[in-house]
């Protein structure tokens, strides 16, 4: 859901680039930055959740085989 709204705005950022009117606009370069910045913090939060669900399934399993032992 987030990857697809900062796509659309990578495409409106794309789309105000070729065009003749607004390509020097310096909010694009600035909507840009913010994007790029965005795209990284979700990176970083989605790599730190599979971290935790990783520990999670990790943890559970060794539960589960201490109680087999």
């Amino acid at each position: 859901m987030c990857r697809e709204a900062l796509e659309k705005l990578r495409q409106a950022i794309g789309s105000g680039r070729e065009n003749k009117t607004t390509k020097r606009n310096k909010i694009l370069s600035q909507a840009e930055k913010e994007l790029n910045k965005f795209s990284y913090e979700l990176s970083l939060a989605t790599a730190e959740v599979l971290y935790a669900v990783t520990l999670l399934l990790y943890l559970y399993l060794l539960c589960m085989y201490a109680a087999i032992i």
